[in-house]
């Protein structure tokens, strides 16, 4: 394997692993925040309802203040009962389950940690394709080669001038 042909792979191999950190997953703890303060909020409704109904044992009020709930609203009360019931932690549970089976060990990154690293693999690309341009010769150019690699931009400048 020539030296241009041992760049243009570590070029193409820094290429999908720039792909497989754009696509990256939030980090399973956030997403698994994220579900439960949602299903707390779906709960609302029967925390709601059960606090009318300590009102009417505790203060002996009337119980057809459970009645206010109005009609077009107990379908959703109804599944936030069913919800509740069911409780958070075991609906969480469940879909973490579910999820892990699933997800195939996808990758998983912090809106910063993909900042970083995308910058770090892009830099090194372009620094490669510096070196690729640099050693051709009379070979084809590569479809694809940075803009800034033809106009002699250093890394540091390239990314300056958001071309990396």
């Amino acid at each position: 394997m020539s030296k241009l042909e041992k760049i243009r792979a570590q070029i193409a191999q820094l290429s999908d692993e720039i792909k497989a950190v754009e696509n990256a997953r939030p980090p399973l703890d956030d997403q698994i925040r994220a579900v439960r303060d949602y299903l707390a909020a779906l709960c609302a409704p029967v925390d709601a309802l059960i606090e009318r109904c300590a009102d009417v044992l505790t203060y002996g009020t009337s119980p057809n203040s459970i009645d206010d709930i109005p009609p077009v609203r107990l379908a959703h009360h109804a599944f936030a009962a069913g919800v509740a019931a069911l409780g958070v932690e075991h609906l969480v549970a469940c879909a973490v389950e579910r999820a892990s089976a699933a997800d195939g060990g996808a990758l998983r990154m912090t809106d910063e940690e993909k900042t970083e690293r995308l910058q770090a693999l892009r830099r090194q690309r372009y620094a490669l394709e510096i070196e690729e341009e640099a050693t051709r010769g009379k070979e084809p150019r590569r479809p694809g080669v940075s803009g800034g690699v033809l106009l002699g931009l250093s890394v540091d400048e390239a990314e300056r001038r958001g071309m990396i």
